[in-house]
């Protein structure tokens, strides 16, 4: 406080000499709220107009955080004591906000309203005499508006209770409780505010169900009887003029309901029987669409409706509007945010979700706090629904999922990462020996078998466990590192138990230098392209090779490509790698030709991002015009998978192949989502069936129909077949059988090195 109440009490008298009686009740709120020190002073009054529920009548805010200011029960401002400070419940303003009444009283103590003091942390009105002072001052000036009933016309009034209504409904939209559930209370809310605003006998909500055949009542209420009352629904079969006339987005306004074509059909069975003689019915417009409607329905006699009164329901009809799409809102927001914080399967949350919940927790340690990550993962998970299919894998994580959280103690977080992994955040657990207990109550929990689909399966986990502050200072790394731990347990066999350590990093590190080693290959010359041939099983004609590149790294010796080009593709390697493969592979072509072998064709594969280089078809024009090899004799493969991520600019680079002459396969043929869509689109001139439905095409009638099926097709498409990963006699004996196709794979031959290269062709074409 700045002065003393003296000193208070003359200031505020002096300053409120020739004031109106409105501006004088504004500068009082406002002389309060500064000289207390809170956040709003505001004034209810007692009208002979308002119900139940009394709404500020003046207010002064300081603090918009906590407008807008919430409603008074009549009864709790006539319960208010005389010319005492009576603390009220100011929970809704925040968790420790406090709130301090004073009842205002007319000549002879009649009760006139309340003063209230509003403060969003606890304070205490503590000069009782500059309270009193500034409670007389408003009883004078709000008595003198009550009397003159200057503030109460009819338009003002209206006025004055749309902008309570609104402020009202502001505080409604602010609570965080607010779901469609909660709307009933809401909803019975406004239809009693709006009785007694317009003075009607009946107010109801009602929304028209999914279907929009029925409307339904969502709050009613009577005023005569001061009663909220249940309704049955209406069928758009039994009033369709009705429902018509709202769907046209109108309001329906009778001032005798007995003479409106409109609300004709509702006489017999809704207006006749509660002698209901006028209504305003306001349709609920949401997304340029009734979805409900707002009816405002008068007793006994007819009525004239005004302008003003169908100006205010068309604007709680807004409002309506306005908290159901606002719980639309909300509803998206929310299932937005599980989808972002939680697993679509097991609901639990997710990774996103325990890195919040591990940031946290670090935040809340003081150096003395521990708490420690258990990741469970379940052992030969992956096999077991490859065995059993994915809907019994997706059961067995739910069964998992239950018995891990029935031994959950309180405080304790758990969330599911990647396929079937989970992780703990344990309590504080300064004991190693306490944690061991922990881990052993979750593994106790996964002895028993788990029933699903009435089958028994008994499970074991590999964990890994890592502890706070010694094992990560970040959540990412504490994940991170309880992944390690983790594969280190599945290392070290099933149901093991393995605690974080740093030399764990060292698998890391051996990535890293692999990716230096592998940047550094091309220079060193480290990369050698083999050739698997493909021959045409009746002629014996080896039609083409596919080059296929090794890594003979100095010190680890050959690397398979499975192993280096995800890498190279992860770090971009892949485009100088691919630029290399495709030169030395027509160079390879050239040296066939000039050795009299130039009716064969070599196969490049290209990755989606070697593909999808911008300078990609300027490389392979470059390599066609300055090696001199005839375009045909070239012929690039992709895959469906890479066609279908960029499908415009893939077709426009095909066509540019096709224009240079270059031929073009489709690798994998069978395995992409949209296989017949590719052959209609892409000017491609070859298929290569893949390997998975050639193995056992002989006992196996699936592959062997899906196998007829792409001949009979390419055939008539007019494209080249190749059959990949041909191993067998029988496997090739049924392949021809099915039609005309070009072999390759292991049974005619596997990879061959440049060197070797010629002298198998001369052999197998010379037997």
């Amino acid at each position: 406080m700045r002065n003393g109440h003296g000193d208070f009490n003359k200031q505020l008298l002096a300053s409120l000499q020739g004031r109106n009686d409105k501006n004088a009740v504004h500068y009082i709120l406002e002389q309060a709220s500064l000289y207390f020190e809170c956040d709003a002073a505001t004034v209810y009054l007692l009208e002979e107009k308002s119900g139940r529920t009394i709404f500020p009548y003046k207010e002064f805010v300081r603090n918009s955080n906590i407008y807008p200011l919430s409603t008074l029960r009549r009864e709790t401002i006539l319960n208010l004591p005389s010319q005492e400070i009576f603390q009220l419940d100011a929970s809704i303003y925040g968790e420790d906000a406090a709130s301090y009444a004073m009842l205002l009283e007319q000549e002879e103590h009649q009760p006139l309203g309340a003063l209230v003091l509003i403060h969003h942390t606890p304070f205490t009105p503590e000069d009782e005499e500059a309270l009193r002072t500034i409670t007389s001052c408003l009883n004078v000036y709000l008595s003198h508006l009550q009397s003159a009933k200057s503030d109460w016309n009819h338009r003002s009034y209206i006025e004055e209770r749309i902008r309570r209504q609104q402020s009202d409904f502001m505080r409604l939209m602010k609570d965080a409780r607010l779901t469609s559930i909660d709307l009933v209370p809401a909803f019975q809310m406004i239809c009693e505010s709006t009785a007694e605003t317009l003075q009607v006998d009946r107010v109801a909500v009602w929304f028209f169900s999914e279907d929009r055949t029925t409307l339904e009542c969502r709050a009613l209420y009577d005023h005569p009887s001061k009663k909220f009352k249940n309704a049955q629904g209406l069928q758009k079969a039994h009033y369709p003029a009705y429902f018509s006339s709202l769907e046209e987005n109108r309001s329906i306004v009778v001032e005798q309901t007995s003479d409106d074509f409109r609300v004709h059909e509702l006489l017999e069975d809704y207006l006749a029987p509660l002698n209901i003689k006028a209504l305003m019915d306001i349709p609920i417009i949401s997304g340029g669409k009734t979805i409900g409607v707002l009816c405002c329905e008068h007793y006994d006699d007819s009525r004239n409706w005004s302008f003003d009164e169908e100006a205010f329901a068309t604007s709680i009809g807004d409002m309506i509007a306005f908290i159901n799409e606002h719980i639309k809102r909300r509803k998206a927001e929310k299932k937005a945010k599980e989808l972002a914080y939680y697993d679509y399967l097991t609901h639990l949350p997710n990774r996103n979700a325990l890195e919040e919940h591990l940031d946290t927790r670090m935040d809340q340690a003081d150096g003395r706090s521990y708490f420690a990550l258990i990741y469970l993962d379940i052992d030969g998970f992956t096999e077991m629904t490859e065995r059993l299919g994915y809907r019994i894998g997706d059961q067995l994580l739910m069964a998992v999922t239950r018995r891990l959280k029935s031994a959950l103690q309180k405080g304790e977080f758990i969330s599911r990462l990647d396929y079937d992994g989970f992780a703990i955040v344990t309590n504080d657990t300064e004991v190693k020996n306490a944690l061991y207990k922990r881990i052993h109550k979750y593994l106790e929990s996964l002895k028993e078998p788990l029933m699903v689909d009435g089958q028994e399966f008994f499970i074991t986990v590999s964990t890994g466990v890592v502890v706070f502050p010694e094992d990560g200072d970040s959540p990412a790394t504490i994940v991170r590192n309880g992944h390690r731990a983790n594969t280190e347990a599945k290392r070290l066999g099933r149901s093991m138990i393995t605690f974080y350590r740093p030399s764990f990093d060292e698998y890391e590190f051996e990535q890293q230098w692999f990716h230096m080693d592998l940047a550094k290959a091309l220079e060193n010359e480290e990369f050698e392209l083999y050739y698997q041939p493909q021959v045409h099983p009746f002629s014996k004609e080896v039609t083409g090779i596919e080059a296929l590149v090794r890594w003979t790294h100095p010190e680890k010796g050959v690397i398979p490509p499975n192993e280096f080009i995800p890498l190279a593709e992860v770090t971009g390697l892949i485009v100088p790698l691919g630029k290399w493969i495709l030169e030395k592979a027509v160079h390879q072509a050239i040296e066939l030709d000039h050795q009299g072998m130039g009716d064969i064709c070599v196969s490049v594969n290209i990755s989606a991002i070697e593909f999808q280089h911008p300078e990609f078809l300027t490389h392979v024009k470059r390599v066609v015009y300055e090696s001199g090899i005839s375009p045909e004799k070239l012929r690039l493969e992709i895959t469906e998978t890479m066609a279908m991520d960029h499908e415009d600019y893939t077709i426009e680079n095909l066509h540019h192949l096709q224009d240079l002459g270059v031929t073009v396969a489709l690798d994998d043929f069978g395995t992409g989502y949209s296989s017949l869509k590719y052959l209609s689109l892409f000017p491609i001139q070859c298929l290569k069936i893949d390997r998975s439905f050639i193995r056992n095409v002989e006992s196996n009638p699936k592959n062997g129909a899906i196998v007829q099926s792409i001949v009979d097709l390419a055939e008539n498409l007019d494209l080249e077949v190749i059959a990949e990963g041909v191993e067998t006699k029988e496997e090739l004996r049924h392949l021809t059988a099915i039609g005309n196709q070009i072999i390759q794979g292991y049974y005619y031959s596997k990879p061959l090195p440049a060197n070797e290269l010629l002298s198998w062709i001369q052999s197998f074409q010379g037997e």
